[in-house]
C-alpha cells in the first residue's frame, strides 16, 4: 500500500473509532437517564403504596443503572485501547516508509498473545546493524507479522528494517526488502 493509501486507512480508522465512541458515550447517558427516570417511577409507584407496580421500574432502572455506569466503561476501555493501536500502528507504517534502511539478525521471536486481523503481534529480539556507523547493537520491537511471512522472522534470519534516525531503539520490519538480503 502507499504511504498516502495508508495514511488515509488510518485517518479512516480513527475516525471510526471517533464515532463509535461518540455513540458509546450517547448510549451511556441514554441508559444512566432511563435508569434514573424508572427507579424514580418505581420510587413513585412504592410511595402510592404498590409493591408489584414498582418492583418492574426499579428492576429495569438498576439494570440500566448498572449497565450505564459500570459496563460502558469497559466498551470506552476497549475504544481507547483500539485507538492507541491504530496510532502504533500509523507510527510504525511510517518509520517502515521512511526509517533509514539497515538489517538485522533475529535473535528470538515470541507471541504476545494479542491477534491484530488474525495476525499475531510478536516480540522480536534483534542484533541490528546501524546503517550510518555499521555498530551492532540489541533492539527489541513488538510488532504485528503477516502470518505468511512468519518463516521470514525465525531465530538465525536477516532481515531488512527501518531505523529512525533521532533514536536507533525504535525500530520497524521492512519484510518486503528482505528479498535483497536472500538474493
Amino acid at each position: 500500500m502507499e504511504r498516502e493509501e495508508q495514511k488515509g486507512a488510518y485517518d479512516s480508522a480513527q475516525r471510526a473509532i471517533a464515532k463509535s465512541s461518540n455513540i458509546v458515550t450517547i448510549a451511556k447517558y441514554v441508559l444512566i437517564g432511563l435508569g434514573v427516570i424508572s427507579v424514580a417511577g418505581g420510587v413513585v409507584a412504592l410511595m402510592r403504596g404498590g409493591l408489584s407496580g414498582a418492583i418492574t421500574p426499579l428492576l429495569i432502572g438498576g439494570v440500566c443503572l448498572y449497565i450505564g455506569l459500570r459496563q460502558m466503561s469497559t466498551f470506552e476501555s476497549m475504544i481507547g485501547d483500539a485507538s492507541q493501536l491504530v496510532d502504533g500502528l500509523a507510527a510504525e507504517a511510517q518509520l517502515a516508509a521512511s526509517g533509514l534502511p539497515a538489517e538485522a539478525l533475529v535473535q528470538s521471536i515470541r507471541q504476545t498473545g494479542r491477534m491484530v486481523n488474525q495476525n499475531p503481534e510478536v516480540h522480536l529480539a534483534l542484533t541490528v546493524v546501524h546503517p550510518q556507523t555499521n555498530a551492532e547493537y540489541a533492539a527489541e520491537i513488538i510488532t504485528v507479522v503477516d502470518q505468511i511471512a512468519i518463516p521470514q522472522v525465525q531465530p538465525g534470519s536477516r532481515i531488512a528494517v527501518r531505523v529512525d534516525p533521532l533514536n536507533a531503539q525504535r525500530v520497524a520490519l521492512a519484510l518486503h526488502e528482505s528479498a535483497r538480503l536472500t538474493a
